[in-house]
């Protein structure tokens, strides 16, 4: 899930953004109108000026474009039902499901290229060292030699 990159952040636009949102709130009598506008101020300056880091999205060396456009179809639908314009539950599993499979075909061939430059790979020293940390562990076992 995504969170917040408060490090990366220009706070001095986001300062003088919310306070133009402020200013434009000044003549508001309603209180209720008043509170709503300045939690509205920030939360959507937050969203427009801090960006997000974290998640899966795009850090994963299998991250391809077939998955990302799965991702965005299934996020647009996802808000969409959140937002009260959709109530189509089962399009929104279908498109989970369809995300999911675009997620093992993806890393089904970053392996398949991984082990195919290991293949091509003279270095059996990169092979083993990626072997060895695969579970995180970093266990010591010894691999048996392959003949040629």
């Amino acid at each position: 899930r995504p969170t917040w990159n408060f490090h990366r952040t220009d706070w001095e636009e986001y300062v003088r953004d919310v306070e133009r949102r402020l200013k434009a709130l000044a003549g508001t009598k309603d209180v209720d109108k008043f509170a709503k506008g300045v939690a509205d101020a920030f939360t959507d300056v937050a969203e427009q000026r801090i960006p997000r880091c974290g998640g899966i999205v795009g850090n994963q060396p299998w991250w391809n474009d077939d998955v990302a456009r799965a991702y965005e179809e299934r996020d647009v639908l996802r808000r969409a039902v959140l937002e009260g314009r959709s109530d189509d539950a089962d399009g929104l599993a279908a498109l989970d499901r369809a995300a999911q499979v675009a997620i093992d075909t993806a890393k089904q061939e970053r392996w398949a290229q991984l082990c195919d430059g290991f293949c091509r790979s003279k270095d059996l020293g990169a092979a083993f060292r990626a072997v060895k940390h695969l579970d995180g562990r970093g266990h010591r076992e010894v691999l048996p030699m392959m003949e040629d």
